[in-house]
């Protein structure tokens, strides 16, 4: 806008009858600048006062710069171990200005990775390649609970760790008054849950053991065992180590009662005992300190003890007959 102004009242005083050495002087221009704004404004009248485009400064970032941009980023993004992964725009502008020897500022580097339709963000963790044998798994889990729909005995089994640290989930709290959720003494104190739960019926058994290894597999087996005698069992599992340990296996050549089924590696989401984890965990400990694990361990038992066939079906996925059909 200064500048239209500027140039408005050389034109004005140009028609005025003042020279334009007259004119450039009171403007601390050249004589030609004057000419070629009232020239301008002669052949366009007040449009011709505006900015013409043009060609601009060159830039400084080239298209060679760009393209080392692009591909120091693909490469970080590609996985390959030799990659450069953590690239920030201060260290992109260090590289670019060594490399090119033409110094570049962050806000350039930046602007240009937004053009380039890059954006700073994590990279979201995911599991590792599907189990090769994951259709022949799902195939013999699908087969096991027909099974248990002609009445032998079918549960899903998984374990999950119980801290003294509590968890913290959102809640609802006055303004200004923040809850402040006590870390207790010794807060990785521990202790693990097993269970096995019938996706049919909704029974379950349950143990609190004091670690998950072989041993306390063995243990939780022998009560499910004691639990449901003489009849045999299929419990459907993940590929956890201790599973499937020496221990383990002498003890399943004693009990062939007991038929393990194992789900598909690394497929953690299709065993519903997770699902009762994600309400058990919150249900004990969210936003709440317990300074020793044994009012933990009855809080668990409580809530455990509480739930009723229908209400584990729910709280695992299962009510309304879908039983592992989702597989």
């Amino acid at each position: 806008m200064g500048r239209r102004v500027t140039r408005g009242w050389m034109v004005a005083l140009t028609a005025r009858g003042w020279s334009r050495s007259e004119v450039a002087e009171v403007f601390e221009c050249h004589p030609r600048t004057v000419r070629r704004w009232d020239q301008r404004y002669r052949e366009d009248g007040v449009a011709g006062l505006e900015d013409r485009p043009g060609r601009g400064r060159r830039p400084k970032l080239t298209r060679a710069m760009k393209s080392q941009l692009e591909q120091w980023l693909q490469a970080a993004t590609s996985g390959a171990a030799e990659a450069f992964t953590f690239w920030t725009v201060v260290r992109l502008t260090v590289e670019l200005t060594t490399t090119f020897g033409v110094q570049l500022s962050e806000a350039t580097i930046r602007r240009t990775l937004h053009r380039l339709d890059y954006v700073w963000r994590r990279p979201r963790l995911c599991a590792a390649a599907d189990d090769p044998a994951k259709e022949q798994r799902l195939q013999e889990i699908a087969a096991t609970l027909e099974k248990g729909k002609e009445g032998e005995l079918v549960f899903y089994q998984d374990e999950t760790t119980v801290r003294l640290l509590p968890l913290i989930r959102s809640m609802w709290m006055k303004v200004g008054q923040q809850l402040r959720v006590t870390v207790p003494a010794n807060w990785n104190r521990a202790f693990s849950v097993f269970l096995a739960l019938n996706p049919l019926t909704g029974a379950f058994v349950y143990e609190l053991l004091e670690r998950h290894n072989g041993q306390a597999f063995l243990t939780f087996l022998e009560k499910l065992v004691a639990t449901y005698p003489g009849q045999a069992i299929h419990l459907i599992l993940d590929n956890a180590r201790y599973h499937n340990c020496h221990l383990v296996q002498e003890w399943l050549n004693l009990h062939p009662q007991v038929h393990p089924v194992w789900l598909p590696k690394r497929s953690p989401q299709l065993n519903p005992v997770e699902d009762l984890w994600r309400w058990l965990k919150p249900a004990i400990a969210a936003n709440r300190t317990h300074h020793d694990l044994e009012p933990l361990r009855q809080a668990c038992r409580a809530e455990l003890n509480a739930l009723t066939p229908e209400q584990a079906l729910r709280k695992a996925g299962l009510l309304g007959g879908k039983g592992g059909q989702n597989l």
